[in-house]
């Protein structure tokens, strides 16, 4: 169990119960519960060409109710099930830097704003992992693979399924105290066609931010598919740090087909990552590239 409150007023609260090594370790049954209230996430508008002068802030509560069963046939493959109930609402965001949502976007332009219904889903997923360290890799691979089923409980407009392809690799020169780090990732989230169903504005995917581009703000772009694709060559400074030059590129469309590689927005930097051998510690990133210089901290990987 766990609790947490930031200065922002952001809440969680979170309960876990497992059974991870059932069958050899080969298979783990488990479930979560989490509460969270998260009163100034941030909007631009939905697409490529949203406005930086239209950032606003809104509110999002939700309760997540999770079962799950993996199994584990060896110690670098795993696959599984989630599924379980969702429910959540949108309000007016308490940011004093921005407007709220309903003073600029209507449900028109932030489609769920005006109503948001109860969810039942349920999600597939199958990874391979062998890198060397889960919190601070220099070696090894990563790649995963999810495709999820949101059902609308109440209105019968907002059913969508997710898919979220996540693509690692690791690769280390000499003693592994220098290493390129690559990924890409691409994420949908889509509509049976003709069904009349809608994907809530705040279930798209997002880019921008020190997990997928650091040239824009978390959360700058948001639309109906996502790709990224990052690169990092790291090397250690001294003992405690590493540091990182790194480029990312990225781009949203309306679905996968309209993804255009002439559209993709570049960005570069440097990093500073202060670690163990096995974590990372806390990181500061600065992206140059798209909306001017971005500087990020944070306390986890890259």
């Amino acid at each position: 169990v766990g609790a947490g409150i930031s200065t922002r007023n952001y809440q969680m609260l979170q309960a876990d119960f497992s059974l991870p090594y059932l069958a050899s370790n080969r298979v783990e049954l488990g479930v979560h519960a989490v509460y969270r209230h998260n009163p100034q996430e941030d909007f631009w508008g939905v697409g490529l060409e949203s406005s930086p002068d239209t950032r606003i802030s809104f509110l999002v509560d939700y309760t997540d109710y999770e079962g799950r069963v993996i199994v584990r046939p060896v110690s670098w493959v795993e696959a599984g099930t989630r599924f379980g109930l969702l429910q959540g609402s949108i309000g007016s965001g308490t940011d004093s830097r921005f407007p709220s949502i309903e003073e600029i976007f209507t449900d028109a332009t932030a489609p769920g704003l005006d109503e948001q219904p109860d969810y039942s889903f349920a999600e597939v997923f199958g990874a391979v992992d062998y890198r060397d360290q889960d919190d601070n890799a220099r070696a090894g691979g990563f790649y995963s693979l999810s495709w999820r089923e949101y059902s609308d409980l109440d209105f019968d407009r907002y059913s969508f399924r997710a898919v979220d392809l996540v693509l690692q690799q690791f690769v280390p020169i000499f003693d592994k105290k220098r290493v390129f780090a690559i990924q890409g990732r691409l994420q949908s989230a889509a509509t049976d066609n003709g069904a009349g169903q809608t994907v809530p504005f705040y279930f798209k995917p997002t880019l921008g931010g020190s997990t997928s581009h650091r040239g824009f703000n978390d959360f700058r772009f948001r639309d109906d598919a996502v790709v990224n694709v990052n690169a990092e060559y790291r090397w250690e400074a001294f003992s405690g740090l590493d540091m990182a030059l790194f480029t990312d590129w990225g781009t949203v469309a309306p679905n996968i087909g309209q993804l255009k590689w002439n559209e993709l927005q570049n960005a570069y930097g440097v990093g500073f990552r202060f670690n163990t051998s096995k974590a990372v510690l806390y990181r500061i990133d600065v992206g140059f590239g798209g909306e001017g210089v971005q500087l990020f901290f944070k306390f986890s990987k890259a």
